[in-house]
């Protein structure tokens, strides 16, 4: 398939100089729990969380927004998401978060009613139909933002290569996916989904035709691990990074459209920088540095390690755009309380693209003694020859 022009994170951020990361989770339920309380255990580990009810299970749905209401003017520090988990048209599940407004559930009841897959009549089950959905988004936008993120991609009912591809080229509305699903509470270590963990699958695919998804991690949170669930609370286990221009929900919701993230289990690290240079240019996750024919890039990772990184892999295709492989890096420069993790591309000659990922092992999670390996996967940096 021929290279094609990103829409999401081209070029630089807007808000590059004066941005804040905030942590949160984009996909979690409430009707165990009542979102007061969930909201309440969310707030030691999160800024930001969005209450997504199933498209089938429309008496919680119909409930939610009240809920959502109550529970913002109890938790006023919070960032609380009045979303929906879509039943997508194709594949299986997508969250759909729109931003917090007047008009936030009169446009979210209209697309459940109208466009999806598990509550319309008609069982809409065509990448048109799902299309037509993010289209209906889309024409909404001047009345409240919103983007749609894909749930477990490669469990249920997959999504396909060609879904992804369809619905990236739909615009600038569906540009994540879950790199991790939820309810974790079941295995020692993290669960990446295939299509992120596999170098060469999916998502390096995508990448390698300049369709830039980012990606997150969540609670998928039903019932907690403590009361015989499988979930751990918002936060608690996965968090989501964003780099957002503000502390809002419309903030969120722009740095989720530009890929500008990187997620976390077992809080092993905290902030982090991932960034591509050329001599005095650089581009951090979610933009694309632009440079000349032959030019040396280097790459770097710079993080707080909270738990001591194993190592860091740098997945890339700098060499051929089809020809994916690793950079393993155990070795790291100390810069005060950073550890850095490096590599040089000399003598580019193509575009690509550098995602990375780290690892800490015999970490164990929240009620569980066996140990197990704990990881983080940022979003992509693009580079791109002129």
């Amino acid at each position: 398939m021929a290279k094609r022009k990103t829409h999401s994170g081209t070029g630089r951020i807007p808000w590059r100089r004066d941005g804040v990361w905030l942590a949160g989770d984009t996909h979690a339920h409430y009707r165990n729990v009542g979102v007061e309380r969930l909201a309440a255990e969310a707030s030691p580990f999160c800024d930001f969380i969005a209450v997504t009810s199933h498209s089938h299970r429309p008496n919680f749905w119909r409930a939610q927004h009240a809920a959502v209401v109550a529970a913002r003017k109890a938790y006023p520090n919070l960032l609380i998401f009045h979303g929906l988990e879509w039943g997508c048209p194709v594949g299986g599940h997508a969250t759909v978060l729109v931003e917090r407004s007047r008009s936030e559930n009169a446009i979210l009841s209209e697309f459940w009613r109208t466009y999806d897959g598990w509550y319309a009549r008609s069982k809409p089950n065509t990448i048109q139909d799902a299309i037509a959905g993010l289209k209906f988004l889309a024409g909404v936008s001047h009345r409240t933002e919103s983007t749609v993120i894909l749930n477990h991609p490669s469990y249920g009912r997959p999504y396909t290569v060609d879904d992804m591809r369809g619905m990236y080229d739909a615009g600038a509305l569906c540009v994540s996916f879950e790199g991790a699903c939820g309810k974790q509470s079941g295995t020692p270590g993290s669960e990446i989904d295939p299509i992120v963990r596999k170098v060469g699958g999916a998502y390096d695919v995508l990448l390698s035709e300049g369709r830039r998804y980012g990606l997150t991690a969540v609670s998928d949170f039903h019932s907690h691990v403590s009361e015989g669930g499988k979930s751990y609370w918002p936060g608690e286990f996965a968090k989501t990074y964003v780099f957002c221009p503000e502390r809002s929900c419309r903030g969120v919701l722009a740095g989720v459209k530009a890929a500008a993230t990187y997620f976390v289990h077992n809080d092993i690290i905290g902030p982090l920088r991932f960034t591509a240079r050329c001599g005095e240019r650089e581009a951090m996750v979610g933009e694309t540095l632009r440079v000349r024919q032959g030019a040396e890039v280097e790459v770097a990772l710079d993080c707080i390690e909270r738990s001591p990184i194993d190592r860091v892999e740098f997945i890339t295709n700098d060499r051929s755009p089809s020809a994916f492989r690793v950079v393993r890096r155990k070795r790291r420069w100390r810069i005060g309380r950073w550890s850095r993790f490096s590599f040089t591309v000399s003598n580019v000659g193509q575009d690509f693209f550098v995602r990375a990922r780290g690892v800490a092992r015999g970490m164990r999670k929240p009620c569980r003694d066996e140990p197990g390996d704990m990881w983080f996967y940022t979003s992509a940096v693009l580079i791109q020859v002129t």
